[in-house]
């Protein structure tokens, strides 16, 4: 049976622009929680035996600022270039 090449296309190009939704929300999420880390003055570090007593054992306060530094860079190397010309087009 032979592939509706058109159909395909459409739902190529559907989960394409749902991507690039997905992918500019967290940009922006990770911006957000940035700031509130920065204005709130938090070093993740501080908290490393909070951690060790819950959900978050798994982690340590060096891997949490590592995270917020790599999504940081992400958003600077996205911006810099093609997430303006190209994501943010696809957005509805």
């Amino acid at each position: 049976m032979a592939i509706n090449q058109k159909d395909k296309a459409l739902g190529v190009a559907r989960r394409l622009v749902t991507l690039a939704e997905q992918i500019t929300a967290l940009i922006e999420t990770s911006n957000a929680l940035k700031i509130e880390k920065e204005s709130s003055g938090i070093d993740f570090t501080l908290y490393n035996a909070d951690y060790a007593l819950g959900d978050l054992k798994h982690l340590d306060g060096t891997s949490l600022n590592n995270a917020m530094t790599s999504f940081a860079a992400f958003k600077t190397w996205a911006e810099a270039g093609f997430y303006d010309d190209t994501w943010y087009a696809l957005k509805r």
